[in-house]
């Protein structure tokens, strides 16, 4: 395991053989690019003396081979807090080494790995957007979802989830976690509410069980059409502030549903295949 440490020494080298050996390299490439970032020694455009893009890489790799749940950025912070008390940081190098900067370094890593392992990069932007906490889960849906990216139930789900994703791309309030029924004005509303609560359990059973085909299905099947009436007969963005967030929280909800922990298929929208124009009500 010590020995398998060092492993991979180059792109093309061998990957740890033992489990031991696997965890142990994952733990020291973290801990070496962490150091790098809190010193300051970064890779560049043009320079990355200390290797770190290849470690990162590295890391995908053995989790991927090993099959490893973890919890990522759990994995950076004990990393960078083990290490924190050994420098000293300016201000910059503190923004610099900032975990939402290691962790976005990794995530490029990961994208790059995946794109040459074959994925269509939409799909790869997809699934990164949504949870990639854990690793191999990401490596999962992205599998499962490339099976089925020109399956009619997809294109539909990318749809629900574009159409959502635009309405609320202006939306800076913070929204109420449910929508409130007392504050319906059109029948719509109660409508893909009542679709909501009728099909949730369904998506969430089979997200969790990694079905994630099934889960595309039962998503498009629960909203795809109730969405495309409610988008042409009700307008979001009404003059009364309440009715408005509330429509808003509805929407969120319907999205969230399926990006949280799946896929943000709003980043497809590249893919002429599951594209359409804003609908009435959709403009803003």
């Amino acid at each position: 395991a010590i020995g398998e440490q060092y492993l991979p020494r180059t792109v093309s080298d061998k990957l740890p053989v033992s489990a031991v050996g696997g965890v142990l390299a994952i733990l020291d490439k973290a801990d070496l690019i962490t150091a790098c970032f809190l010193l300051g020694l970064e890779p560049t455009s043009s320079l990355d003396p200390y290797a770190l893009r290849r470690s990162a890489s590295a890391v995908a790799k053995i989790t991927l081979e090993k099959r490893l749940s973890y919890p990522f950025s759990r994995l950076l912070e004990e990393s960078r807090q083990a290490l924190l008390p050994h420098v000293r940081l300016s201000a910059e190098q503190k923004l610099k080494a900032s975990p939402q900067r290691l962790e976005a370094f990794f995530k490029d890593r990961f994208r790059a790995l995946f794109i040459d392992r074959g994925f269509r990069e939409a799909l790869v932007n997809s699934v990164l957007a949504s949870d990639c906490e854990a690793l191999y889960s990401a490596y999962e849906r992205l599998e499962a979802l490339s099976r089925i990216v020109s399956q009619e139930s997809f294109v539909q789900a990318s749809k629900v989830v574009e159409r959502t994703a635009n309405i609320l791309k202006g939306c800076k309030e913070e929204l109420p976690r449910e929508a409130d029924a007392s504050l319906f004005t059109e029948p719509l509303e109660g409508e893909v509410l009542k679709s909501y609560q009728t099909h949730e359990a369904g998506i969430r059973e089979a997200k969790a069980g990694r079905d994630f085909a099934r889960a595309t299905s039962l998503y498009a099947g629960a909203f795809f059409a109730i969405l495309n009436e409610f988008f042409d007969k009700v307008f979001i963005n009404a003059e009364d502030p309440l009715v408005r967030r509330n429509r808003l929280t509805l929407l969120r909800n319907v999205k969230e549903l399926y990006t949280r922990d799946i896929a943000d298929l709003s980043k497809m929208q590249s893919n002429a295949a599951v594209r359409e124009p804003a609908k009435k009500g959709e403009r803003e």
